[in-house]
């Protein structure tokens, strides 16, 4: 089995706020489910550019105190210059892993985590520090994508990409879609002591004026760059072609709508 696709974060953080306004409505939801009040501990793990602890930021004005780590020196860069050009207040970034969370025991009063477990480098070993530095009554909302096939955002870019390579140099699936096959995230889950939880499963609907502005959004975001730079530029223009015959069946009224399913796990640690 080849290993799951995974793009260099440092890089991606150039790129990475153009998909923020189509998962920002799963940040709402996010934040509505960690209940939070004045003077609670916030860490968002995986922060990437800032998003949702920026938004929590933004709308507690400085009555919470919010942490945000990422792997990616890069993305922690990018959140930096947002605190500081927005002057918001209460906030702090840091470079860190999620397997490796700096932070005593039952630290933080509730944790976020918007699309990054899926992506750990040791889902398991991050899910149990997330855990750990939580306060026992405190809670976690996180969410992953679902499998691939109901990610119509990304499966259908990547199987139509997958055909410009040869049988036996395919590209390896994205890892964004790693946890979202039945069972896997519940397993998940059991592996890192978690007793109590709900899993709720989310629709996100992108909506494009046309097909060339989403091949646009792919190309400009990076998505698969890591595959797609190995093709000649003739296989990209096929790529690019397939791409725009294949959205026309997803347009209603000119406009093309893909959906796309997520999951979105509420957590309340109770001593475990």
């Amino acid at each position: 089995m080849q290993k799951p696709d995974q793009p260099d974060w440092n890089e991606m953080a150039k790129t990475f706020d153009t998909w923020l306004p189509y998962i920002q409505p799963l940040a709402e939801r996010l934040i509505d489910r960690l209940d939070l009040r004045t003077g609670m501990k916030v860490l968002d793990v995986a922060c990437g550019t800032g998003e949702p602890g920026l938004s929590i930021a933004r709308i507690w004005k400085g009555d919470v105190e919010l942490t945000g780590v990422d792997a990616a020196e890069a993305m922690v860069d990018v959140c930096k210059k947002k605190v500081k050009e927005e002057g918001l207040k209460g906030t702090n970034h840091l470079v860190m892993r999620a397997e490796e969370i700096g932070f005593p025991d039952s630290h933080f009063d509730r944790i976020i985590c918007r699309f990054g477990v899926m992506l750990f480098d040791d889902p398991v070993k991050g899910l149990c520090d997330m855990v750990r530095v939580l306060k026992n009554g405190g809670r976690m909302a996180f969410s992953v994508w679902s499998s691939l096939d109901k990610i119509e955002a990304a499966a259908i870019p990547f199987k139509l990409l997958a055909r410009q390579f040869p049988e036996d140099d395919q590209p390896p699936e994205p890892k964004m879609a790693s946890l979202g096959e039945p069972g896997r995230l519940e397993k998940l889950l059991r592996d890192a002591g978690v007793r109590s939880y709900q899993i709720e499963p989310i629709i996100l609907t992108y909506i494009f004026g046309d097909p060339e502005e989403f091949w646009q959004l792919v190309i400009k975001s990076g998505f698969s760059k890591e595959n797609y730079e190995r093709l000649s530029q003739d296989k990209i223009e096929a790529w690019h072609r397939a791409l725009i015959s294949d959205l026309r069946q997803h347009q209603e009224d000119d406009k093309v709508f893909l959906t796309n399913e997520a999951l979105m796990v509420v957590v309340e640690k109770d001593g475990m």
